[in-house]
């Protein structure tokens, strides 16, 4: 029972970080173009291969580390947007 509530907020927490950081790349910025489009695609395809790799694979702990240094890098790059 501890294992599926850790895994459902795992998975949770996947899912809200990657919703966010593509809504953050794609509308982050007014002039939305190809390469914020791209990007945003990538991170939201990389968040499901993680949510997946989670369920599956031996390596979940790498797989998450990797999905969180992206998030930190996306959530870094749209404070200093918003700052600067």
């Amino acid at each position: 029972m501890n294992k599926l509530i850790k895994g459902f907020f795992l998975a949770l927490m996947l899912i809200g970080s990657t919703v966010w950081g593509v809504l953050a790349v794609y509308y982050g910025d007014s002039q939305t173009g190809l390469a914020q489009g791209c990007v945003a695609t990538v991170f939201g395809l990389f968040g499901f291969a993680v949510l997946t790799g989670v369920l599956w694979f031996r390596w979940r702990n790498q797989w998450v580390l990797g999905h969180l240094i992206l998030f930190i890098g996306i959530l870094g790059e749209f404070l200093m947007r918003e700052n600067g």
